[in-house]
């Protein structure tokens, strides 16, 4: 039954990692038509609601644990989603994808503190290998004509990894034998709130009333925030969370590819290259996994 499970939860995973490898092209589209901020709020208000249409009665099955736990991983969560929307207004999807996948470095690093246990070195080698590759993918180009720039877009990304990777740490070392829907539902709730506070006070409202652009509105948040979050967090309660951060960074592959495909980007040797570092650094990660199971 484990092994199914097991089998399950990287299906999971994989279908997370192509729709979030997309979602940075499409969430970029979108800001043509609304304001970061709005985008957020009615990413978190429809997953919301479609979640706990799912949930049901489930909901009331959260005792005061669940509930202090789901404060806690809402919280930087909301600040990660926040933080990367607003962010992808000042940067490129896959400059984007690139700095969010810092979590393959912190996630590690904070399984560590939290369970005060040293993370396996190969784990962190892996890590170091798969920013490696993705600084080769978006940089390999622009590294031969000088030093590529380090924008405001690209430090606020870079702390909303940070953010998701203290989530993912989280869920993966205390979330194990927790709900993954009733969490995610939990973890939502805590946005909305959160993302109606930023609007309120930083955001310059920018919304769209064509029924076009509200159905993409509402498809990406269903499929893109709801259902991706709920199998994210199913996939990191039975997978190791550092291979889960190594795995998820191939996202940043999927993004290159869908840049060429809709004519934003051309191929190149940084991206074939960087592609192959990439997956060293999962299969080091999961033999480095292997060796401690047994």
């Amino acid at each position: 039954m484990k092994h199914k499970t097991k089998i399950l939860a990287y299906c999971a995973l994989f279908f997370v990692v192509l729709t979030w490898g997309l979602s940075p092209v499409i969430g970029k589209y979108m800001l043509g038509f609304y304001s970061p901020g709005i985008k957020r709020l009615l990413d978190a208000v429809i997953a919301t609601a479609a979640l706990g249409a799912i949930a049901g009665k489930q909901v009331k099955t959260a005792d005061r644990g669940m509930i202090r736990f789901s404060l806690f991983v809402g919280l930087f969560f909301s600040l990660a989603m926040l933080l990367e929307g607003v962010a992808l207004n000042y940067t490129t999807p896959a400059k984007s994808n690139f700095f969010g996948n810092v979590s393959c470095i912190t996630v590690p690093i904070f399984v560590a503190a939290f369970t005060r246990k040293l993370p396996r070195p190969g784990k962190l080698l892996a890590g170091i290998l798969c920013l490696a590759g993705f600084g080769i993918i978006v940089f390999g180009d622009t590294l031969s004509g000088g030093i590529p720039a380090f924008s405001f877009g690209d430090g606020l990304t870079l702390v909303s990894g940070v953010f998701y990777g203290i989530t993912t740490a989280a869920i993966g070392t205390w979330g194990k034998n927790r709900n993954s829907l009733v969490l995610t539902f939990l973890e939502f709730c805590v946005t909305v709130p959160m993302c109606v506070l930023y609007v309120l006070c930083f955001d310059q409202v920018v919304f769209s009333w064509s029924v076009r652009d509200l159905a993409i509105v509402a498809g990406t948040a269903v499929v893109v925030q709801g259902l991706c979050w709920l199998l994210r967090n199913f996939a990191v309660r039975h997978i190791e969370p550092g291979l889960v951060a190594i795995i998820m960074s191939f996202s940043t592959v999927v993004s290159g590819i869908a840049s060429i495909l809709t004519g934003m980007d051309v191929f190149s040797w940084s991206l074939a290259i960087g592609g192959g570092v990439c997956v060293a650094a999962a299969i080091l990660s999961g033999l480095s996994g292997a060796k401690s199971a047994e």
